[in-house]
């Protein structure tokens, strides 16, 4: 039993989607091949004729508080923070542990805080005179395990 296999090459320019049109395509030439047990067919069509797309309608005139808004950002430099958060979730407040890298990558900062940072995981962006500083966060959550003390007891080798 022979198996077959079809395969259509086009290019044609991306003009964008139009409504549940599709083009028609007339063929040009049809070769098919034996390749082992299976049959490949390429068929070389014609570009199709495409319907045109509507106009682009003209913008809309931008607000005086829209060009302020525009104004204001383009004053301000962008920055990245890259920031590694792991939250240890214990019996009483979350503490997060944040670690971050100098713009070289040579120093590597640490910082403790009570505040539970996975609620922060959708802000991505702070804003403030000068800079606005896009906020990409992995955040982590560990939970912290309290293990029971063992008791004390003279053959145990602790002082």
């Amino acid at each position: 039993m022979q198996k077959h296999l079809l395969l259509s090459l086009l290019v044609v320019p991306l003009l964008g989607a139009v409504e549940s049109t599709s083009p028609s395509f007339s063929e040009v030439t049809r070769k098919q091949f034996n390749v082992g047990d299976h049959k490949v067919t390429f068929i070389r069509v014609r570009p199709p004729t495409l319907p045109m797309l509507p106009p682009t309608p003209a913008p809309r005139p931008v607000t005086p508080e829209e060009q302020a808004v525009s104004d204001r950002m383009e004053e301000k430099v962008y920055a990245m923070l890259n920031v590694r958060a792991t939250v240890y979730l214990g019996d009483k407040t979350p503490v997060t542990e944040l670690r971050w890298r100098n713009e070289a990558g040579a120093l590597e900062y640490v910082a403790f805080s009570n505040v539970d940072f996975r609620y922060l995981t959708q802000l991505s962006t702070l804003e403030t005179e000068t800079t606005v500083y896009s906020w990409f966060p992995f955040v982590d959550a560990l939970r912290v395990i309290r293990m029971a003390r063992r008791p004390e007891t003279p053959h145990s080798g602790r002082a």
